[in-house]
């Protein structure tokens, strides 16, 4: 199952900005932050992805080939990752046979 865009998700969230480029915390983990009116939200990168970007990637450059991936962390807890993965993998939908 294809993993919705960056954009799509954007859109059905509500948010109406965001920073123009990938920012970086403390540890060094990249991260894009979104606004909804005057409420910030940050999404981090995907282990894969992160190493793809950098503090300060323009956001223009990479926009249109992000997707949306909703994980568990270690904890169980979910979280929302930035990923270059269409989310097409190998296997074949059960509606194919």
């Amino acid at each position: 199952m294809a993993l919705p865009t960056f954009k799509q998700y954007c859109t059905e969230q509500g948010f109406t900005a965001i920073f123009p480029s990938v920012r970086e915390n403390t540890n060094k983990y990249p991260f894009v932050t979104l606004l909804k009116g005057n409420e910030a939200e940050n999404i981090y990168f995907s282990i894969n992805a992160s190493e793809q970007v950098s503090e300060g990637t323009p956001i223009k450059e990479i926009f249109g080939k992000l997707y949306v991936a909703k994980v568990e962390n270690a904890n169980g807890e979910p979280r929302v990752k930035l990923t270059f993965n269409k989310g097409e993998g190998t296997y074949l939908s059960l509606s194919d046979f």
